[in-house]
Parts: C-alpha cells; sequence; structure tokens
C-alpha cells in the first residue's frame, strides 16, 4: 500500500510543478512586462485609412493585463489537498512501524486461521494442539505465525491461494531467503507429504522459526 502511494505521490508532484510555473501573480506580470514594448513599427498611413481601421485595430489589440490564469488555482489546490493526505497517511504509518498488529479476533479452527490469516490471532488453536501432542498441527499453527510476521512486516504480500514456493519466490532477492527456504523444506514434506513429525523435529523447526522471526524484526 505505501509503495502504491508513494507512485502516487511521485505523478503528482510534476503536475505541482508545472502549475506552480504557469500560476503569475499580477505585480509579478507587471515586473515582466516592465520596459518591454510590445507595439509594433510601421509606416504610417493615409490618414483616411487610419480613421477607418481605428477602431477595429483597437479590439484586435491584446490587452496583457486581461490575461487570467485564476481558473488553474483550483486545481492548485486539489492537488496541495491530495499531497498533504499523502504525507500525513504516510507519517502515521511510518510511526505504527513494526508493532502495527492487525489481529481482531481468535481463530476456533485451522481453516478459519488459514482463510483470514492477516485477521486472526492463533494462541488459542496453538495451546489447543500442544496440549494434545498433535505436532503436526502445531508446527502448522507456528509456520502461519511466521506468515503472519512477514505480513506485518510488508515482507511478503498475502493470499489465501499462494504456495510456499510463491513465498520463496517473493523473497528471493531479502536476506531471509535461506532461513525460509530451510524452514519450507523442513515444513512441506510433513502438512503435505504426510511425513511423521517427532517432538524433536517439531522443536527443531519450531526454533528455527523463532530465530527467523527475531530477524525480520531486528
Amino acid at each position: 500500500m505505501i509503495r502504491r502511494i508513494f507512485i502516487v505521490v511521485l505523478m503528482v508532484l510534476p503536475y505541482l510543478i508545472v502549475a506552480q510555473s504557469i500560476i503569475l501573480s499580477d505585480t509579478t506580470w507587471s515586473e515582466l512586462r516592465e520596459g518591454v514594448d510590445y507595439t509594433e513599427t510601421y509606416e504610417p498611413e493615409p490618414k483616411e485609412k487610419e480613421e477607418l481601421f481605428s477602431e477595429n485595430n483597437q479590439n484586435l489589440k491584446p490587452s496583457y493585463n486581461d490575461l487570467d490564469f485564476g481558473f488553474l488555482k483550483p486545481f492548485l489546490f486539489a492537488i496541495l489537498i491530495i499531497a498533504l493526505v499523502v504525507v500525513l497517511f504516510l507519517l502515521f504509518n511510518s510511526k505504527r512501524g513494526k508493532s502495527f498488529d492487525p489481529v481482531k479476533i481468535e481463530a476456533k479452527t485451522l481453516e478459519e486461521a488459514e482463510e483470514n490469516l492477516p485477521e486472526v490471532a492463533l494462541n488459542n488453536l496453538l495451546k489447543e494442539y500442544q496440549e494434545a501432542k498433535d505436532f503436526k498441527r502445531s508446527l502448522r499453527i507456528k509456520f502461519l505465525m511466521l506468515l503472519q510476521n512477514l505480513i506485518y512486516a510488508e515482507v511478503i504480500t498475502w493470499h489465501p491461494a499462494k504456495t510456499n514456493q510463491a513465498y520463496l519466490r517473493e523473497v528471493r532477492e531479502k536476506q531471509i531467503y535461506p532461513e525460509l527456504k530451510t524452514i519450507v523444506s523442513g515444513f512441506d514434506p510433513v502438512w503435505y507429504g504426510n511425513h511423521s513429525l517427532s517432538e524433536e523435529g517439531y522443536q527443531a523447526l519450531v526454533a528455527k522459526i523463532e530465530e527467523l522471526k527475531t530477524k525480520v524484526h531486528e
């Protein structure tokens, strides 16, 4: 979101600069006109022709005092308002920073957690599975918690249909790539391949997950 707003600001700024350069105050326009002779040099015509066309020439003669760029002022004002709103939004979000926590509700099922990951809390589910010694589902919750941290830190863009391999491709150029790849390589065979998981294997993967979560927030 912030990147999109930044792009909008970059698109708006050139128009703001152009508008400012176009709008001239009366004082500035007078200063620019000072010492400039706009009259044309021509040979005097016969008096009868001068009288005949004097009225038309007077009407056709340009009047620079009548020029008015005021119609651009509303557009400039609108641009300034938009820019101010964008700046305030960016400042507000930058202050929230890493402490931003959009969790609103406690997930009651694993399916609910997977479908609404950024908006749910997972502590109750984790406690339930740990007490039941269900290491496979406990590992799934821990992995989802890791994804939540990556979402909140704006490291990845979440979508319920995205695969772990898609997330890896998304962070390929980032420092967390090796650690996340190791975790995914240990998690996917257990969750999607029905590999067995001992308590020791579970604890080892959880330790890697917690290390990466700490690194993300450093």
